[in-house]
């Protein structure tokens, strides 16, 4: 099978557990004493390699610490692979992106293709995509186009990502495969995006979830295997509807309507509460000095 089989801690990643948004806790600001020598051992090994901080914030350094668990080797790599890519050659900057044409570009480029799911309380974050909506061929994909999706991708990580309990929860992500076809695909766009997230952006995904994938897309996944790892490939899930309720505990409040639900909320709402709780987390999360 081009899929693998989930582990059995996949249903509790969606269950939700209570109604309504997570609001930031004290855990959301806080450090835990093993976070703060994972960041302080990040901290020196950066300032030995001669590397940058990302950003230049503890609360990114924090977010790289966390995601690699405390593997000092690891988190350096990233960040290396970070400031070369992002910051580097597409020269993000998070709050420079939230004041441009880049915020929600890809949401503008396929109206009606990201949906925003309602977070349980102790839950990941999840996002959802209509795919049959995504017409990569329909953009003249020059440089500032380029530019503005990889800012678009990175500012939705930021956003999924904007405190620590987030961070530590890690993300899920939702696509719709019905009646997905080779126009609702691109290899090098998904190359790129595969390039920002593994082994550079700081972020824990614990699901891909594909519904109702058909012939078009196990043939596309197959050609992903091509650049992608398997550590992400193990994260793939396909599964009917009707089993994100039966099987992996979603429930409608909490989906949207392309996958029978009754939740409904603006993605750039949602979009610049959660940059502005990052803001807030940048602003407060401080490492501590040896």
């Amino acid at each position: 099978s081009v899929f693998e089989e989930p582990p059995a801690v996949a249903l509790s990643l969606a269950k939700p557990t209570a109604e309504g948004c997570t609001a930031p806790s004290a855990a959301a600001h806080t450090l835990s004493p093993e976070e703060v020598r994972w960041c302080q051992d990040l901290k020196t090994a950066l300032d030995f390699a001669g590397i940058a901080h990302p950003n230049g914030d503890d609360f990114m350094i924090a977010q790289f610490a966390i995601v690699a668990k405390g593997n000092v080797d690891k988190a350096v790599q990233r960040i290396a692979n970070y400031n070369r890519l992002v910051t580097g050659e597409f020269q993000y900057r998070t709050e420079e992106a939230m004041n441009s044409e880049a915020l929600a570009f890809m949401d503008r480029q396929f109206p009606g293709m990201i949906h925003v799911c309602k977070q349980a309380s102790g839950s990941p974050v999840t996002i959802a995509a209509n795919m049959v909506k995504f017409l990569p061929g329909s953009v003249e994909w020059n440089d500032e186009n380029w530019r503005a999706f990889v800012h678009d991708f990175m500012l939705e990580l930021d956003a999924a990502n904007c405190d620590l309990e987030e961070v530590r929860k890690g993300m899920v992500y939702l696509q719709d495969g019905k009646g997905m076809g080779w126009k609702n695909f691109s290899v090098e766009l998904e190359k790129r995006a595969t390039c920002l997230y593994q082994d550079n952006y700081p972020v824990k995904f614990k699901r891909f979830y594909i519904v109702e994938a058909g012939v078009i897309i196990i043939a596309i996944i197959q050609i992903c295997r091509l650049f992608m790892s398997k550590k992400i490939m193990s994260r793939m899930v396909s599964t009917s509807q009707a089993d994100l309720y039966n099987v992996y505990g979603f429930q409608p409040s909490f989906l949207p309507q392309l996958f029978g639900g009754t939740h409904d909320e603006n993605f750039e709402t949602w979009l610049a509460a959660r940059l502005a709780r990052r803001a807030e987390s940048v602003r407060v999360v401080k490492i501590p000095e040896r």
